[in-house]
C-alpha cells in the first residue's frame, strides 16, 4: 500500500509517521474513491478536509508535537481550539432511484448488473416480504411463539447481499433473513427452524428466525445485542491472516450502535486495518426508543471518522443504491484492508417484533409523512416509502439503454 510520509518539526525534533488504511495517509490517488472497473459504477467518498490536507505549518504557537494526533498547528485562542459539532457538514445521502422509479438527476444504474438480475432481486424482496407476512401470521395463531418481520427494509438485505460474494462471512442481528434467503437458503428451511423440527439445523435451541448456515457462510444469530459486531472483526481479522479475498459483513441497528460492543470493534477494525463492511440499518427506532433519545450527532456514518475509517450514507429504500454502495464499500475493504462503514436510512414499517406494539411509540399517520397503519392480524404496509415501489415503475431503466419502452411495462419487468 502506498503510504506518505508526514515530517512533524517540534523543539528540534522530527517525528516520522507512518500511517496505515486506518490512518489519514492510507488513502492512494486523490481524495475521492470509486468501484473498480469490473464493478463498472462509481461511488464517490471525499475526505478533502481530514485526508488531503498539506502538511501543517508553523502557526501561532507552532506543530502540535504529540502522538496519536493527525498533526495540526497549535494556537493561544482558545476560541478556536473548541470545535462546536454544528460545525461539521452533515452527510449526504447517496440515492439513485425517487420513490416513483426515476433516476434521480445524474444517476445511472449499476450497469454490471442485468435485467434478468435486477428482476431476481425484485422478486426477492417480494418473497421476503411474503414470507415474514406467513410466519407473522402463524404466530398469532400461536403455531410459533416468537417471529420478526422485516417489512420495509427489504431492499436493504437484497441489496447487500447480492453485492456480496457467497463466500463472504455475515454476522447478522436478527432481521436479515433476506440475506441468507438470497444465498438459497429455503423457506422449508426457515419453516423447520421456526418450528424447531427435527430438520432444523439448530437442533431445537434457538428463538424463531435466528437463522444460521455454514453451508450458506451465515453465522447464527444470537439475541443478545450487538455480541456479533466484535466477533464480525476477529473474522475479518483472519481473513486478513489468511490473505483471502473476502470482507465480512456485519449488520446491525442503530440501536445497536449505542452499545460498548459496537465501539470496541470499530476502535479495534480501525487499528487492525481488517477488512470488514459494518453495515447500520437505521430505521428510526430501537424497539421504542427513537433516534433522538439515543444520540445528538449525525446519525451513524458520522462516527467512522472517529474512528478512522471510510463511511457511506445510503437511501435504504433504494436497492440499486444499496447494491453500488456495497459493492464499492467491499471492494475499498478488500483492496486497502481497511474496514468501511455503511449507514441505511429507511422504515420499520411494522412491530419491533410480535412481543411489541409500536403503534405505542412510533408516529400515527396523522404527524408521519411516511404514514401505514398497524393491524395485529398481518405486518402493515408503507406503500409510499416501499423498497418494492421504485420497481413496480416501467421507467426504471434496467440497463437496456437501447430499448424504448413503450405502453408502459416492458415482459421482464414483474407485475406489482
Amino acid at each position: 500500500m502506498a503510504m506518505k510520509n508526514i515530517v512533524m518539526r517540534a523543539a528540534g525534533a522530527r517525528l516520522l509517521q507512518r500511517g496505515g488504511c486506518s490512518n489519514a495517509a492510507a488513502l492512494r490517488g486523490p481524495a475521492r474513491w470509486s468501484s473498480s472497473t469490473q464493478t463498472g459504477f462509481t461511488v464517490s467518498v471525499t475526505d478533502d478536509d481530514m485526508h488531503d490536507a498539506p502538511p501543517p505549518t508553523m502557526g501561532d504557537g507552532g506543530v502540535t508535537p504529540f502522538l496519536g494526533v493527525k498533526p495540526a498547528d497549535t494556537s493561544p485562542a482558545l476560541e478556536s481550539c473548541m470545535v462546536s459539532p454544528d460545525a461539521h457538514p452533515t452527510w449526504k445521502l447517496f440515492r439513485l432511484l425517487d420513490e416513483d422509479g426515476h433516476l434521480v438527476e445524474g444517476a445511472s444504474m449499476p450497469p454490471s448488473v442485468s435485467a434478468e438480475e435486477w428482476v431476481r432481486m425484485y422478486k426477492a424482496m417480494v418473497s421476503q416480504q411474503e414470507m415474514d407476512t406467513i410466519f407473522y401470521g402463524s404466530q398469532r395463531q400461536g403455531r410459533v411463539s416468537f417471529y420478526m418481520t422485516a417489512t420495509g427494509e427489504e431492499a436493504i438485505h437484497i441489496g447487500s447481499a447480492a453485492a456480496l460474494a457467497f463466500d463472504d462471512p455475515v454476522y447478522a442481528q436478527y432481521r436479515e433473513a433476506g440475506v441468507i434467503m438470497w444465498r438459497g437458503f429455503t423457506k422449508q428451511q426457515f419453516a423447520d427452524q421456526c418450528f424447531s423440527n427435527v430438520r432444523d439445523l439448530g437442533k431445537g435451541r434457538q428463538m424463531p428466525i435466528h437463522v444460521g448456515s455454514s453451508e450458506h457462510h451465515f453465522h447464527t444469530i444470537s439475541s443478545p445485542l450487538s455480541t456479533q459486531i466484535p466477533q464480525a472483526v476477529g473474522a475479518a481479522y483472519a481473513l486478513k491472516q489468511e490473505g483471502r479475498d473476502n470482507v465480512a459483513m456485519c449488520f446491525f441497528g442503530e440501536g445497536a450502535a449505542s452499545e460498548g460492543d459496537f465501539h470496541a470493534a470499530l476502535n479495534f477494525a480501525g487499528t487492525l486495518e481488517v477488512p470488514i463492511v459494518f453495515f447500520c440499518r437505521n430505521n428510526g427506532y430501537a424497539i421504542s426508543t427513537p433516534t433522538h433519545e439515543q444520540y445528538r450527532g449525525d446519525g451513524i456514518a458520522s462516527r467512522a471518522v472517529g474512528y478512522g475509517m471510510h463511511a457511506i450514507r445510503v437511501d435504504g429504500n433504494d436497492m440499486a443504491a444499496v447494491y453500488a454502495a456495497t459493492k464499492a464499500a467491499r471492494e475499498l475493504a478488500i483492496s486497502n484492508s481497511c474496514p468501511v462503514l455503511i449507514e441505511a436510512m429507511t422504515y420499520r414499517v411494522g412491530h419491533h417484533s410480535t412481543s411489541d406494539d409500536s403503534s405505542r411509540c412510533v408516529p400515527t399517520p396523522t404527524s408521519n409523512p411516511y404514514s401505514y397503519s398497524f393491524s395485529l392480524s398481518l405486518p402493515p404496509r408503507c406503500p409510499h416509502r416501499s423498497p418494492m415501489r421504485p420497481f413496480h415503475q416501467p421507467k426504471v431503466p434496467l440497463n437496456r439503454r437501447d430499448q424504448e419502452v413503450e405502453g408502459g411495462r416492458r415482459p421482464d419487468q414483474p407485475v406489482p
